[in-house]
């Protein structure tokens, strides 16, 4: 009589003697001696952790053309201190796992998907703490806010310590999504000021006619609020062009 034995549990070798009953009566019957080997977790391939893992290769070879190569340099950033503690992942590991793959020739099976859009954005506009790091996420498992370079630059330091109040406050209560302050919004939304007037309801053509006479930034600023939008790609090329 075959029976299911899980991997993941943790036991030593024990011996069972099972009995069963006789559907016609007859009391009961011993099947013998039973000798079951459980792993001691040393070397299981299940569990939450390895699950992961797993799902997360087979995302990579749904999503990328080298996902071997992907997962190679997941885990030389993991276990680097760049962007983060050793072996710990964070944001900013993430935006250097995007960047590094791509650099070493890696490409994407289809579109890149909206969790790629959002980290080049991420990295583009420098997203960072008030004081300047990358990770938002702290030891004792509060969070700080997390803002475009240019919008801490935007406000004041009372300002700042405002906004970043609010954010430590709701993250003890265990909040996700925390709003900015006024103050705060209004510094994000400067950072996001484009260049050309009426941005949204410019042609492809009119807004590459308007690039002329932009600066570096300003190209990139366009660039930026283009693909985190309406991502037209013939537009992108165009801007990429003056880049």
């Amino acid at each position: 009589m075959a029976r299911k034995v899980y991997r993941h549990c943790t036991f030593r070798d024990i011996s069972l003697v099972p009995t069963f009953p006789c559907v016609r009566g007859h009391g009961l019957w011993k099947a013998g001696t039973v000798l079951i080997h459980l792993s001691d977790g040393a070397n299981a391939t299940t569990g939450p952790a390895n699950e992961e893992e797993r799902v997360a290769r087979q995302d990579y070879e749904q999503k990328y053309t080298d996902p071997e190569l992907r997962e190679e340099i997941k885990e030389e950033i993991k276990a680097s201190d760049k962007g983060g503690k050793k072996g710990q992942w964070s944001a900013r590991k993430s935006q250097l796992l995007t960047q590094e793959y791509e650099k070493r020739g890696g490409g994407y099976k289809g579109e890149k998907g909206q969790s790629q859009k959002n980290l080049e954005q991420w990295t583009e506009e420098e997203w960072q703490t008030k004081e300047g790091d990358a990770d938002a996420r702290q030891d004792d498992g509060e969070t700080k806010r997390y803002l475009p370079k240019k919008a801490w630059e935007n406000m004041s330091e009372e300002e700042k310590e405002e906004t970043e109040q609010k954010k430590r406050e709701g993250s003890k209560q265990g909040k996700q999504y925390v709003s900015n302050t006024e103050e705060a919004k209004k510094a994000r939304k400067d950072a996001q000021e484009l260049p050309l007037n009426d941005y949204e309801e410019l042609s492809v053509g009119e807004v590459e006619k308007k690039l002329h006479g932009l600066s570096k930034d300003e190209i990139e600023a366009v660039r930026s609020h283009e693909k985190s939008n309406k991502n037209r790609k013939t537009l992108l090329e165009k801007i990429d062009g003056k880049l």
